[in-house]
């Protein structure tokens, strides 16, 4: 029984790591992302004058091929060979926060069940032999430490959270600003056009 705690203990301190491997294998890899909550359009050439040849969604991942002179556009290729040029601006060399907060609600969850089975254990360790009290103090400690983990990883959340839902909020504003004044443009351009004066046919001098 006490070494079922102790396997269920190294467990439980494996999966408190996750979250630091996950941003340690998205910045070893030679890789780049579209950035959260957007799509990007694909052009033919590094520029927005180039044909538009598809989409690419948030959280892809990409291959970067080429930069731009100006670095203002890369040439990148999807993992299903979809390829062409992206503005450089909206690539990101980290896993997109959507994926994150994926992966850290998962170890959240397996965390919360890894607990649950080590307090189960330790009850039942407390029940069976009261000479195991110092091995269950030392269990305890543990427990208090990963808790501690596990608290640590909810605020992480949460912040991760609180970014995307601010960042997500700026798109939005940016792209209803820009649409206002598209529509402004329009409007201005269509009373110029109604109040221009219209040329008048000259009748021929031998009608």
């Amino acid at each position: 029984m006490k070494l079922n705690i102790l396997a269920a203990i190294c467990m439980l301190l494996a999966t408190s790591h996750v979250y630091a491997e996950v941003e340690s294998n998205s910045t070893s890899q030679d890789s780049a992302y579209v950035s959260d909550d957007l799509t990007i359009f694909i052009h033919t050439g590094p520029s927005r004058n180039y044909r538009i040849s598809g989409t690419i969604i948030a959280g892809t991942q990409l291959e970067i091929l080429a930069n731009s002179e100006d670095n203002s556009f890369s040439q990148v290729k999807t993992q299903d060979n979809k390829s062409g040029w992206i503005e450089s601006q909206y690539i990101s060399r980290k896993t997109g926060q959507k994926q994150q907060i994926a992966q850290l609600s998962q170890s959240l969850e397996t965390t919360k069940s890894e607990l649950i089975k080590v307090q189960e254990n330790l009850n039942q360790e407390a029940s069976d032999n009261q000479a195991l009290k110092q091995d269950l103090a030392k269990s305890e400690q543990t427990l208090a430490d990963t808790t501690a983990r596990l608290n640590q990883t909810q605020l992480q959340l949460t912040a991760l959270q609180t970014e995307r839902n601010s960042e997500l909020e700026n798109v939005r504003m940016d792209w209803l600003v820009k649409g206002g004044i598209l529509s402004l443009g329009s409007l201005l351009l269509g009373f110029a056009l109604a109040f221009m004066p219209r040329r008048k046919k000259r009748s021929s001098e031998w009608a």
